[in-house]
């Protein structure tokens, strides 16, 4: 009979009740699903979008102009950036072109989302109702960078391969590039990257430089655009606001993994 009941103890003592079950699994659970929470937040954060500003690092204007065409137009020192085109059907394509170029060291741009560039409009002349075009460089390998003290046209040609052409030929398509219409004197001239444009910005990593290029191609009345330069000191000088979204982080799809498995074994 001893012997019964010592057995009758060990076997109560070796099994828990369905209860001391239910709670430890339980809290197997509880702890299971706040780590998936956890990672997930992170999964939330690190998917978020992130503003970032980059101030422009150059800029300055080049004259196609015969006389012009080597010769440094202000850079470093002039307070506006000139675009112009000459009046008359069989004039070419501009005479001034403005350049802006702005470095994104520290800046993940295959991570872009959108983009904006802003440019400080300070005066012109025979503008009123015209657009003006901006659209970004190519890398090309890294060639898209310039140093605004020694801009020129000749070395734009050179560095760039951009060139002037008979006065409706060759025109960039739309998409290409972003237009806007003139606004006040000392307005803010948004420019929103269009998909293609989005698109070489995520590829113009390459040297962390990206240049922007404005043009007008309205040929009535000789119009002329007088944008602000950074050496200008009263309207904001030119900026590139993008919109950064990071991909997910590893640990935080495991966090989606690990939730996953919560919601099948309560099933």
């Amino acid at each position: 009979m001893q012997s019964f009941f010592i057995h009758a103890i060990s076997n109560k003592t070796k099994q828990p009740n369905n209860q001391t079950t239910k709670q430890i699994e339980e809290m197997k659970n509880n702890t299971l699903q706040k780590v998936a929470l956890t990672t997930i937040s992170g999964l939330s954060f690190c998917g978020s979008a992130q503003a970032v500003s980059v101030a422009v690092s150059e800029d300055g204007y080049i004259n196609a102009f015969g006389s012009q065409l080597p010769v440094v137009q202000g850079g470093g020192t002039s307070g506006n950036l000139n675009v112009r085109t000459p009046n008359g059907s069989g004039a070419f394509q501009y005479n001034n072109l403005s350049l802006f170029g702005f470095d994104t060291t520290g800046v993940d741009l295959t991570q872009a989302a959108s983009a904006t560039v802003n440019i400080s409009f300070l005066s012109g002349a025979n503008y009123v109702g015209d657009t003006l075009r901006l659209y970004i460089l190519a890398d090309n390998g890294g060639t898209d960078s310039f140093d605004e003290t020694t801009l020129t046209f000749n070395s734009a040609i050179a560095d760039f391969g951009i060139v002037r052409g008979n006065a409706l030929t060759g025109q960039r398509v739309p998409g290409e590039f972003m237009e806007v219409t003139a606004g006040a004197v000392g307005s803010t001239l948004s420019f929103n990257l269009s998909a293609a444009a989005l698109t070489s910005l995520q590829g113009s990593g390459g040297n962390n430089f990206v240049t922007f290029v404005a043009e007008s191609r309205v040929q009535d009345n000789n119009p002329i655009w007088q944008l602000a330069s950074k050496e200008e000191g009263v309207l904001a000088p030119a900026s590139l606001e993008i919109t950064l979204v990071p991909e997910p982080s590893s640990s935080a799809l495991l966090g989606l993994g690990g939730l996953a498995l919560i919601m099948r074994r309560r099933k």
